[in-house]
């Protein structure tokens, strides 16, 4: 087969474009998912993005769809989540298609490792998988100091990929 535009492989499977339509290959060039998708992200922890009619839901392997959230948009998991966005507002979803971090951020972005970019009431911050969150500028710009560590006790070396660059920080912190 010829495709228009083909995605590096992951988890076994590479997105392929053919023509104006969207399915996943396996290392023989073959079709494992048939070019259904009207738009289709790379497979992440055994799942994959994808949208169709104006929606996006999340497929397994075999291309049945096992998350119809019907979300605005969507990305692939990382940590055991998915950022969606849903009714206007991003959050997290686990495996099974449940909101474990409520939609009400501004704009998120994938984890990487624990933490997640999120912008939420016009300041960036980072997240853990738990939802606390962990950083958060003191103005709203991108290079900013920090405002507040929720955790008591902090003393990490974090290395951070945001969404302009590599951005690394040394939180020292000790709490009383």
């Amino acid at each position: 087969p010829q495709f228009a535009l083909v995605e590096p492989f992951s988890e076994g499977l590479a997105c392929v474009r053919n023509g104006d339509r969207w399915g996943y290959i396996n290392a023989e060039g073959t079709y494992e998912i048939d070019p259904l998708f009207d738009e289709a992200k790379s497979f992440s922890e055994a799942l994959a993005a994808v949208k169709t009619n104006g929606s996006w839901n999340y497929i397994d392997r075999t291309g049945r769809v096992v998350i119809d959230g019907r979300f605005d948009e969507a990305e692939a998991f990382a940590s055991g989540l998915g950022c969606v966005k849903h009714r206007g507002k991003y959050g997290y979803i686990d495996t099974s298609g449940n909101f474990q971090i409520k939609p009400n951020l501004e704009l998120a972005f994938a984890f990487q490792g624990h933490l997640a970019r999120v912008k939420l009431n016009g300041k960036w911050s980072w997240l853990s998988t738990d939802g606390e969150c962990v950083w958060q500028s003191s103005e709203k710009a991108e290079t900013t100091t920090v405002k507040k560590l929720r955790s008591r006790r902090l003393h990490h070396l974090l290395w951070l990929l945001g969404g302009c660059g590599f951005l690394g920080l040394h939180l020292m912190y000790q709490g009383k």
